[in-house]
């Protein structure tokens, strides 16, 4: 019989509880709004486990808003509506969405009466 490797083995717990830290980490920096900051938490994250969905979506997330932020509105749609696609539980993205299409409409209409 061959041995089968553990969880412990396959993944050290070091890693394990490295992972779960920066974790920690970028979330505090989301809800802080410190976007590109989170954005460089969660590439790492995605890097060291890329089938991980969750951590993908919430960078594209941190990247939607840092788009959204430049006024690059297009880009940030693109990126709130991809964390959607990897995760759609993300109720934040889909916020993100909703809030910016809401303005968009405010402000187009605002235009449009003074046009």
């Amino acid at each position: 019989m061959h041995a089968v490797p553990t969880r412990s083995a396959a993944f050290p717990a070091a890693t394990l509880d490295a992972d779960l830290e920066l974790e920690r980490y970028a979330t505090r920096l989301l809800q802080l709004r410190r976007w590109t900051d989170a954005r460089t938490a969660l590439h790492q994250l995605a890097l060291r486990a890329p089938q991980n969905s969750r951590w993908r979506a919430l960078l594209a997330y941190a990247r939607g808003h840092e788009a959204s932020e430049l006024g690059e509105l297009a880009r940030a749609r693109s990126e709130w509506e991809r964390a959607l696609l990897l995760d759609p539980t993300l109720d934040d993205a889909r916020l993100a969405l909703t809030s910016r299409r809401m303005r968009t409409t405010w402000i187009g209409r605002m235009l449009h009466r003074k046009g």
